[in-house]
């Protein structure tokens, strides 16, 4: 330790430095308060023994001087007095001396009040680091807290604190914005009477109850009528606080206005409904259109008045099945039919009554052949039925079906009769235009017959048939 003695006795402070010295301490001596004062000025002392009795400044003055501005640090005063009364030892005392020396000073005394102050510096230092270290928590918490009370405070979300009776502690700028309401109309209100006044007073105590018991709730949506005199979706989070041992100190409310979400999401609602409707209209117009597709595609293909393929398409289907038998080597046979005293039948009876003639005569062929064949209305009372895979004696058995059937029909006016005759793809007649040939001389074979007749072409004369 560093002492400095203030003694008026030059002799005797010169005395006390040389033991102070001897003994391992770093001592230095002044006679003078004046001076003392000086020193402690401009110097920090471990420790001061000071005599009481000085002209100008005496001890208990620098005690009292030391006591009131030293802030460097502690320094240990010891009051040397060759007074032994109590009273004056208090007053000692009371302006701030640890301890006192009774002159003349014993070297051996003086050592052990050293001691003891030397334990009282320490203990002091000690104390000092201590509370400098407290003072630098309790800065860095004070800032800490401005820091967050700073960022409460300019969160870009309404944010509210509440403690556990639900009085309002916190109210950030965002509240003040999203509620119409200043954070000095808010504070120490209960949340339940300010905000949440559309609920029972008890739900809103017993969700706050359940915050503080560490249950969240998140993103729930309720309805605030604003001062302004509007209604705003909100969705509000509620947050358990947590501070020391993880114990609930807080509920954290943050409310988020989304009004215009609610509101977008309404109308891309709308809009979608909207679609979904036009994609029903879009859709069965498209039916409609296909259907009409479909109609234009038959009336194409088809015979109006029999509904069965007009002559174009037979034609078509005709010379995909002779090039498919003639590919793969299979028979094909054609029947070529015609209405017996057809003219006539007009000429008696009228046009439309003929026309029902050709329904009934088309509706029995199609009820006499396979899936496969294909039946066409080949042009006026003229047929024409394409059987593919089926020899001339399978097309026969079609044919006599056909005749059977329209006999056993109930005719109105009087019966109608079909002659036909049929033709078989073979190396004398290898395209479609040679098998309808011979397929029609056939059939003329079978007028010439008497009608109601059948003829297969390989039957006629082969001068014939092959000249054709």
């Amino acid at each position: 330790m560093n002492v400095l003695i203030v003694d008026d006795s030059r002799s005797s402070a010169k005395m006390i430095c040389a033991v102070l010295n001897e003994l391992g301490y770093d001592a230095s001596f002044v006679t003078s308060g004046v001076a003392a004062w000086q020193r402690l000025e401009r110097e920090q002392f471990d420790v001061l023994l000071t005599d009481w009795v000085m002209p100008g400044v005496d001890g208990i003055e620098l005690c009292r001087r030391v006591r009131t501005t030293n802030s460097n640090g502690y320094t240990y005063i010891i009051i040397m007095t060759g007074r032994p009364n109590g009273e004056d030892r208090a007053m000692g005392l009371a302006a701030g001396a640890d301890d006192y020396l009774t002159k003349p000073v014993d070297p051996a005394e003086l050592s052990a009040r050293l001691t003891v102050a030397s334990r009282i510096t320490e203990l002091q230092l000690d104390l000092n680091a201590r509370t400098d270290r407290a003072c630098g928590t309790l800065s860095i918490m004070e800032e800490a807290n401005y820091r967050f009370e700073e960022l409460f405070r300019s969160l870009p979300i309404a944010c509210v604190t509440l403690d556990s009776r639900g009085i309002i502690q916190d109210w950030n700028h965002a509240s003040e914005e999203l509620f119409g309401l200043r954070a000095d109309q808010a504070l120490q209100k209960p949340i339940a009477q300010l905000l949440y006044h559309s609920e029972p007073a008890e739900k809103v105590s017993e969700r706050i109850k359940r915050v503080f018991a560490g249950d969240a709730s998140r993103n729930v949506e309720w309805i605030f009528p604003h001062p302004d005199g509007t209604s705003r979706v909100l969705e509000r989070s509620q947050i358990p606080m947590y501070g020391k041992n993880n114990t609930v100190i807080g509920c954290m409310c943050a409310h988020v206005d989304i009004t215009e979400r609610k509101s977008l999401e309404a109308r891309l609602n709308e809009q979608l409904r909207i679609s979904q409707q036009l994609n029903v209209t879009l859709d069965a117009q498209r039916r409609a259109l296909e259907a009409s597709n479909q109609q234009l595609s038959e009336l194409a293909l088809k015979d109006p008045l029999t509904g069965l393929l007009n002559r174009r398409h037979l034609m078509t289907t005709l010379d995909k099945c002779c090039a498919y038998s003639i590919r793969h080597q299979k028979p094909l046979s054609v029947l070529m039919i015609d209405v017996d005293y057809f003219k006539n039948y007009n000429d008696d009876f009228g046009h439309l009554a003929g026309d029902e003639i050709l329904k009934v005569v088309a509706t029995t062929i199609t009820h006499c052949v396979r899936r496969e064949d294909s039946v066409g209305r080949y042009g006026g009372e003229e047929f024409l039925v394409i059987m593919p895979a089926a020899p001339a004696v399978g097309a026969k058995v079609v044919a006599e079906r056909l005749q059977s059937l329209l006999h056993q029909h109930t005719w109105v006016e009087r019966e109608v009769c079909v002659s036909v005759g049929i033709a078989s793809l073979s190396d004398e007649t290898p395209t479609a235009v040679s098998l309808l040939d011979l397929a029609d001389q056939a059939l003329y074979k079978a007028k010439r017959a008497g009608r109601n007749a059948i003829v297969i072409a390989q039957h006629l004369d082969p001068d014939v048939w092959r000249a054709a």
